[in-house]
């Protein structure tokens, strides 16, 4: 799942049971497929007062496999249009690299509105151990250390986690995932499990990829844990993922609107030769 743009408040909580057929899917661990996707954004929902008449977008999504690390690209573009007839052109770029044993990360995220006017932020972070706690160190926009509490995962561990979970875990699941988004990088995620859905025999042409494979409806929320007192979340989102780790649809929080993508186009990658 994508680490910059926040995938609600819970929906469901208690123990889930899952069909044999997802379970058995699941028991020999997750596979995450390396995948090229490109998702069409559209307006999802307005609130009110907000004056927005339409919104419209791009996001091309890249997960590559780079032998002992995996490596994320992701571009986004979003056009929001008003009734007064104002125009926000609003873009985001990232790319990271996670190693695979989920202890080292780096980080570069750029941020543009209305074509020229950008924010960059760069860094790294890493875990002493699985399970234990470690430091991130932001190199932008200003130099400055966090410190990352005994449980922190990165966001492609943090996506294995929630596959790994499903049909053994009492939801929804909380989890501290450092991103290096935001102004401290660091959020407390809680994810409730909507729905169980079961592999498809059809799928659109170009979709082969996710043909036979299980996948759930999620709503997160992320906390930011730099406020101590915030007892709403930062940004909410729903979406639909694979057991390969692929999203099919998302649907994005705004505080004047909701965003929903949805994938056009879906390319596997090859693998390395490691």
């Amino acid at each position: 799942m994508s680490p910059v743009l926040r995938f609600s408040r819970p929906l469901l909580a208690g123990l889930l049971l899952w069909a044999v057929p997802v379970a058995e899917a699941l028991a020999g661990g997750v596979e995450i497929l390396p995948h090229r996707a490109v998702y069409r954004m559209e307006l999802s929902a307005l609130r009110g007062g907000s004056g927005v008449v339409d919104v419209t977008g791009r996001m091309d999504f890249e997960w590559r496999d780079a032998c002992d690390a995996w490596t994320v690209s992701q571009r986004m573009r979003i056009l929001v249009n008003y009734g007064s007839g104002e125009e926000i052109d609003f873009g985001l770029t990232l790319n990271t690299w996670e190693s695979k044993d989920g202890l080292n990360y780096r980080f570069f995220i750029r941020q543009i509105t209305g074509g020229s006017d950008s924010e960059e932020t760069r860094g790294k972070a890493q875990l002493d151990g699985r399970g234990k706690g470690g430091e991130a160190s932001l190199a932008l926009p200003d130099e400055k250390t966090v410190s990352l509490p005994a449980g922190t995962l990165f966001p492609t561990e943090h996506t294995k986690i929630l596959l790994e979970s499903m049909g053994r875990e009492v939801w929804p699941l909380w989890q501290t995932v450092f991103d290096g988004s935001g102004e401290g990088g660091l959020y407390g995620v809680s994810t409730a499990l909507v729905e169980t859905i079961e592999p498809q025999t059809s799928v659109a042409e170009g979709l082969e990829a996710i043909k036979g494979q299980p996948s759930w409806r999620l709503r997160l929320a992320y906390f930011d844990l730099s406020d101590p007192v915030a007892a709403e979340p930062e940004q909410e989102q729903a979406l639909r993922i694979y057991a390969n780790g692929v999203l099919d649809e998302l649907v994005l929080d705004f505080p004047e609107f909701s965003v929903r993508a949805v994938v056009e186009e879906l390319e596997p990658l090859a693998a390395p030769a490691c």
